[in-house]
């Protein structure tokens, strides 16, 4: 084995060597409890240093997704509590609408909100903001909600015409972000 090689082996194998499980004994490194819990201390402050940075550096983002999803939940039990029981149950559009599609647009809208979320706490640089990708990605998670859903979910049909509100509600959830985007970050600064 060449120097080289025997670097390179080392430092991959190196992380491995001090790994211990929970509650088994380790015969090459007898850490005292104190030394342990102290390493596990300087570890989570550097999470949430990082978490942290992440949020001051997205809160704007995480402002308007925390309000899309806000919004949607009222509108999801508006839908449900009054709109379903104040629109009749017939053939009209306005009824298949309310009763059938709207809360699955709204779910296009909440899902990218909540995607982008959790995308804001963990890696900000990632979130879903370009519309091929808001639209690919919900036309996949739709395709997984109302295709292969229902052989696990009984009682569930599939239904292209939810796809599509999915679809329509994320390409909605695009829209409103860019409308975000070009509202200035400080309305309320003086103007000189």
């Amino acid at each position: 084995m060449g120097c080289d090689h025997r670097h390179r082996h080392c430092c991959r194998t190196l992380p491995f060597r001090n790994l211990r499980l929970n509650g088994m004994p380790d015969s090459r490194n007898q850490e005292s409890e104190t030394n342990r819990n102290r390493a596990a201390g300087e570890r989570t402050p550097a999470l949430l240093r990082e978490a942290r940075s992440n949020i001051l550096a997205s809160r704007r983002a995480l402002a308007f997704d925390a309000c899309i999803l806000a919004a949607c939940c009222v509108l999801f039990y508006s839908n449900n509590l009054v709109l379903k029981q104040a629109v009749p149950p017939d053939a009209t559009l306005l009824s298949l609408l309310v009763h059938n599609h709207l809360n699955d647009f709204l779910g296009g809208i909440a899902f990218l909100g909540y995607t982008n979320l959790l995308l804001d706490l963990v890696r900000p640089s990632t979130r879903i903001c370009r519309l091929p990708f808001c639209l690919a990605y919900i036309f996949l998670c739709g395709l997984f909600w109302e295709y292969l859903a229902p052989f696990f979910v009984p009682g569930s049909i599939a239904d292209p015409l939810d796809l599509a509100a999915y679809v329509f509600g994320s390409a909605v959830y695009w829209c409103l972000l860019k409308l975000a985007e070009r509202r200035p970050a400080n309305e309320n600064a003086p103007s000189e």
